[in-house]
């Protein structure tokens, strides 16, 4: 054990580790409320909205980098993961 050396992790290490990561999960949903909330203000909403709702869907499902992997990850997903490394 002596080539180990222990060090003590602080509360205050924890924060300035995990609150970004809060602050940026939770930016990624509040944008999309931000957006739409932009489009309905728009002339037509319902037409602006999903001419922004179906590309963005459309991307969600055909984009490689992306990995929805839920319990059991879909072979795409397994190789897509591998050819990045």
């Amino acid at each position: 054990m002596n080539d180990l050396q222990q060090t003590r992790i602080t509360f205050r290490q924890l924060l300035a580790f995990f609150v970004p990561l809060g602050m940026s999960a939770s930016l990624v949903t509040i944008s999309h409320v931000i957006i739409n909330s932009t489009l309905a203000r728009a002339a037509s909403p319902e037409i602006v909205i999903a001419s922004y709702a179906l590309p963005m869907s459309i991307l969600g499902i055909t984009d490689n980098r992306r990995c929805y992997c839920g319990r059991h990850a879909p072979l795409w997903c397994a190789t897509a993961s591998r050819s990045a490394l």
